[in-house]
């Protein structure tokens, strides 16, 4: 018989969260793939002038992040590759929580942004996307003569 670990409060936060978005839509939308390994954990923040997204991205290299713009749809790509180590052949793990393989997580912007002012950073394993809002022109206001 094997054991497995049920993680029920990440079942029920997986299942909120889509219900939730479903009913509220906001400006940052999370779209889902189900293709990917695993998903890293993001938070969106929102300013007067602009969206930061913040992916916590431990045990990635720079340069196996990318970035996309297209169609309003933010994409952000990657894989956390296992390195196996000598230690490894002589231990026997019995659990392991450390996620491996390739993501994908996309957010659709549902406001005007700056598509050429996006920028990124990454530091101490955490991507941060700063993706500048553009002005919504005012109603122009017609004369009824």
């Amino acid at each position: 018989m094997t054991l497995v670990k049920w993680k029920p409060a990440a079942s029920l936060r997986r299942d909120f969260d889509s219900m939730f978005s479903d009913f509220f839509p906001r400006p940052v939308g999370l779209l889902r793939f189900s293709d990917a390994a695993w998903s890293p954990n993001v938070d969106v923040n929102e300013t007067d002038k602009a969206f930061e997204i913040h992916v916590e991205l431990p045990g990635i290299k720079k340069n196996e992040i990318e970035i996309s713009f297209k169609d309003g749809i933010l994409t952000l790509k990657g894989e956390k590759k296992y390195e196996e180590k000598k230690e490894d052949k002589k231990n026997n793990y019995y659990y392991r929580e450390s996620y491996y393989g390739k993501f994908e997580r996309s957010f659709r912007m549902t406001l005007p942004v700056v598509e050429d002012k996006i920028t990124a950073k990454y530091k101490n394993g955490i991507l941060t996307v700063n993706v500048p809002k553009d002005e919504i022109p005012e109603p122009k206001k017609i004369e009824v003569k």
